[in-house]
C-alpha cells in the first residue's frame, strides 16, 4: 500500500484486507443468486437476505464494540457466509450437483491460492519490508507462477481435471484466432 499511496494509508491496510475478504465472500454467492433468479425463485434470495441480516444484525454491535471498524466487516462476512451458504445450498438442488462435487470443483482454486500466499508469505519475509516497484513486481510474478504450480499439483492430486477443462477452452480460442 505505501508503494502507491504513501505511508499515510498504512493503518487502512487491515480493513482493506477485510473488505477484500467480503468481496471474495460475496462473488463465491453471486453464481448462486444469478441461478435462482434465472429459474424464478426470488424467495431464496430473499431468504438469503433474511439470513445475512440477522446473522449481521446480531452480530454487529459486539464486533463493532470489540474491534472497532474491523468489527462491522467482520460482521458483515459473517452474514455473507451465513447469505452465501443459504444461497449456494438451493443453487446446487437446483443443478442437481452434490455438495462433494461442488466442494472437489472449489478445492483446487482454494488449496492453490492458500499454498500461493503461504509462499508469498515466506518470500516477502525474506525480501524485507523496503517496498519497491521492481520488489513488488518480483513478487507478481511469483504469486502467478506459485498459484499455477500449487493448482497443477492440487489437481493432480485430487483428480478435479481442472488442466483438461483448461486445455479444452485455450484449445478452442486458440482456433478461432
Amino acid at each position: 500500500c505505501s508503494l502507491f499511496l504513501g505511508d499515510q494509508w498504512l493503518p487502512m491496510v487491515p480493513l482493506m484486507q477485510l473488505a477484500s475478504i467480503q468481496a471474495i465472500v460475496t462473488l463465491i454467492a453471486v453464481p448462486g443468486d444469478i441461478l435462482v433468479q434465472a429459474v424464478g425463485k426470488p424467495k431464496i434470495n430473499t431468504a438469503a437476505l433474511a439470513g445475512f441480516m440477522v446473522v449481521f444484525g446480531v452480530s454487529i454491535l459486539p464486533f463493532c464494540g470489540r474491534y472497532g471498524l474491523q468489527g462491522i466487516l467482520l460482521a458483515m462476512i459473517s452474514g455473507s457466509i451465513v447469505a452465501g451458504m443459504i444461497t449456494l445450498r438451493y443453487a446446487l438442488k437446483i443443478v442437481s450437483l452434490a455438495v462433494r462435487e461442488f466442494a472437489v470443483i472449489c478445492v483446487v482454486p482454494l488449496l492453490s491460492a492458500g499454498l500461493s500466499g503461504l509462499l508469498l508469505t515466506l518470500v516477502r519475509a525474506n525480501l524485507g519490508h523496503t517496498p519497491s516497484f521492481i520488489g513488488f513486481s518480483i513478487l507478481g510474478i511469483i504469486a502467478t507462477v506459485s498459484f499455477i504450480g500449487c493448482a497443477f499439483l492440487v489437481d493432480s492430486l485430487v483428480h478435479a481435471g481442472v488442466f483438461a477443462a483448461m486445455r479444452e477452452v485455450f484449445g478452442k480460442l486458440y482456433k478461432k484466432s
